[in-house]
């Protein structure tokens, strides 16, 4: 599930390179709402990291008070859930300007991918189903086959993509190693980005 870099419409950039260039040009002059920890964080620091650009983070509680000052004008900029992002650009309220998956999204075709402006940035959010260790490998296989089976219904891919979501199907081992090199991922993601746990 990728998010969606969103600005209030009173910035004056229309693009991600335009953005670029304005955060340049007034260093420290424009920020950003983000949730301590999140993926919405992360996707902005590694905003600023790549971008090279000082950009203020105003944390908030919940990604319901960060829409509302960002609709409202009160914080420039945020990297948001597509649900949450897509309603209110529709509204004409704010502007998207890239989706942070590696490509551009089924669901959102004419909104270019960040690493088209930034190669090599990607940063999505994932979910999956997980099961006590030591779980017999019988009912391992059942489970699997069972939720590969819902996960590629064509109602549930509808729904899903309808979120902004790419459903993805897989074996036990490959989601293993799916979670080992996205652990591995976010630790550097994390140590460039300059996040670090308290």
């Amino acid at each position: 599930m990728p998010n969606v870099l969103v600005v209030h419409t009173s910035v004056r950039a229309s693009s991600v390179p335009e953005l670029i260039a304005l955060a340049k040009a007034n260093p420290g002059q424009l920020n950003y709402a983000a949730s301590l920890g999140t993926s919405l964080h992360v996707a902005g620091e590694l905003f600023k990291s790549m971008a090279g650009v000082d950009i203020v983070t105003v944390f908030y509680k919940s990604g319901g008070l960060a829409a509302t000052d960002l609709e409202a004008g009160r914080v420039q900029m945020a990297f948001s859930a597509v649900t949450t992002a897509m309603s209110l650009v529709e509204g004409g309220r704010l502007r998207a300007l890239a989706i942070t998956s590696a490509k551009r999204s089924p669901a959102l075709p004419a909104l270019p991918a960040m690493s088209e402006f930034l190669p090599g940035y990607e940063l999505t959010g994932w979910l999956g189903i997980l099961a006590p260790a030591g779980m017999p490998s019988a009912i391992v296989a059942r489970l699997n086959s069972e939720i590969v089976k819902a996960v590629r219904m064509r109602d549930v891919q509808e729904r899903l993509q309808s979120r902004g979501a790419e459903p993805v199907s897989s074996t036990p081992e490959e989601f293993s190693g799916f979670i080992k090199s996205e652990v591995a991922k976010m630790a550097q993601l994390l140590s460039r980005a300059g996040i670090r746990p308290k």
